[in-house]
């Protein structure tokens, strides 16, 4: 049996676990101002979209995502994040000690890391099949040959039917049309570090493409609050160091990482 087939299993497994409460309704980001122009959050059981403008933003929108995801599964739920074995090669892949900086336990991350698309896209759908996780995360590139209108629409039927909130991270600036409940350009934002020589506190430049309400257009610059969970609007001075993603040393990670292979 392949890892990938392993990795499923696994998340089969969790359906049959003690399932906790179905996350439906509505989570907050933690400002007043945006969860107001939200509707009073955004929904659970949605599939939102979240693009990096440039890679350079990458690490910030990704960042942004795991946020939501953490947000979306009351801070206690495991997630699943699903990216491609190429991207991972190429730009870096979670790491535990990132992850606990921001506000993150390593053993909530379910990573798999997909030969290709298909299999990530398929991932994902078991992902959203399983009551036992908070959200799903499916990290694309900007130009997917698979992530299509009818692919994203059936991601997001099951996502309403089982309560897990599916986010598509991507890159570039290309917006389809998509059954997606919100969609957000999110880019790096200038950092406080207090005078200290520390990374500064994650900051972000999140505006909101597309919302069923119709206030869009909106940006936000907001900074992570790793220990309350949750966001707030300052400002701030210097430019975001990325703490989630490890560049260097790509070997064992704390994180739980399930590696996805071709069967």
């Amino acid at each position: 049996m392949s890892r990938a087939q392993d990795a499923l299993r696994h998340l089969r497994a969790l359906v049959h676990s003690t399932t906790p409460e179905q996350p439906h309704g509505a989570f907050t980001l933690g400002v007043p101002e945006l969860d107001t122009a939200l509707g009073n959050g955004l929904d659970r059981g949605a599939l939102h979209e979240i693009f990096a403008p440039s890679w350079q933003d990458k690490v910030s929108a990704a960042g942004f995502s795991a946020a939501l995801a953490l947000r979306a599964g009351r801070m206690a739920m495991p997630f699943l994040w699903v990216c491609l074995a190429k991207e991972s090669s190429k730009y870096g892949t979670l790491y535990g000690q990132g992850l606990a900086g921001f506000g993150i336990d390593p053993q909530q991350v379910l990573q798999v890391v997909a030969p290709d698309e298909t299999d990530a896209l398929r991932t994902a759908f078991e992902g959203v099949n399983c009551c036992g996780l908070g959200a799903v995360i499916l990290d694309l590139p900007g130009r997917s040959h698979i992530l299509d209108h009818t692919a994203l629409r059936r991601l997001s039927l099951a996502a309403q039917e089982h309560g897990i909130t599916a986010l598509v991270l991507r890159t570039g600036n290309r917006h389809a049309p998509s059954p997606a409940r919100t969609r957000w350009a999110v880019a790096s934002a200038p950092s406080q570090n207090f005078g200290l020589n520390f990374p500064g506190i994650p900051a972000f430049s999140a505006t909101l493409l597309k919302h069923r309400l119709g206030q869009t257009g909106q940006t936000w610059h907001l900074q992570w609050d790793h220990e309350n969970v949750c966001f707030h609007q300052k400002t701030l001075s210097r430019s975001l160091a990325p703490l989630s993603f490890d560049r260097t040393d790509r070997k064992k990670r704390d994180v739980q990482t399930l590696t996805a292979e071709a069967g």
